[in-house]
């Protein structure tokens, strides 16, 4: 069965798209307990140097604090500009999905793109739109509305079908 459908794209999809990949992304890598951990060394760091310490562990403790969200920002600042980036580019910003039983193929004015099954490692759903994660750090958007469906259900039957690993696959 072959299902084409045509998505369309904006800056508010560009910008939900980055939010909930690194939100999520965030919580799997930060947690709870190393934001706690982190909130404690902040307040252990802001009471050495109240006290006056000024040795180099305040220096290191202060850098490593810094760095943490700085690595954050660039991350953002990375995928923001694949994504946000590449709708602005777009006189029409829309894609031509085709997908079928062996690939699921994209094509817009920037260029296009084929990927077999298994290299959709994950899908995560949430209302407006879908990320068909290729791997840990990168994903393509798939705006929902408008888009059928049975198309929809395809897709999440043929990543749940290719991946069998309870961990890989399609997330609620």
């Amino acid at each position: 069965m072959v299902h084409e459908f045509v998505a369309r794209y904006s800056e508010d999809v560009g910008r939900e798209a980055v939010r909930r990949f690194l939100g999520r992304r965030l919580r799997e890598w930060l947690g709870f307990k190393l934001c706690v951990v982190a909130l404690g060394l902040t307040g252990y760091l802001g009471w050495l140097i109240y006290s006056g310490n000024r040795s180099w562990w305040v220096g290191l403790l202060a850098a490593t604090l810094i760095l943490i969200p700085s690595v954050v920002l660039a991350s953002y600042a990375v995928h923001w500009h694949n994504t946000v980036g590449r709708i602005r580019r777009m006189q029409v910003p829309m894609a031509r999905f085709t997908v079928d039983e062996t690939q699921i193929a994209v094509a817009s004015e920037l260029g296009s793109a084929t990927f077999p099954w298994p290299l959709i490692v994950e899908v995560w759903e949430f209302p407006e739109l879908w990320l068909l994660l290729l791997s840990k750090n990168y994903f393509v958007t798939l705006p929902t509305d408008g888009v059928p469906d049975a198309a929809l259900e395809f897709i999440r039957a043929k990543v749940r079908s290719t991946h069998r690993d309870p961990l890989i696959g399609v997330t609620p």
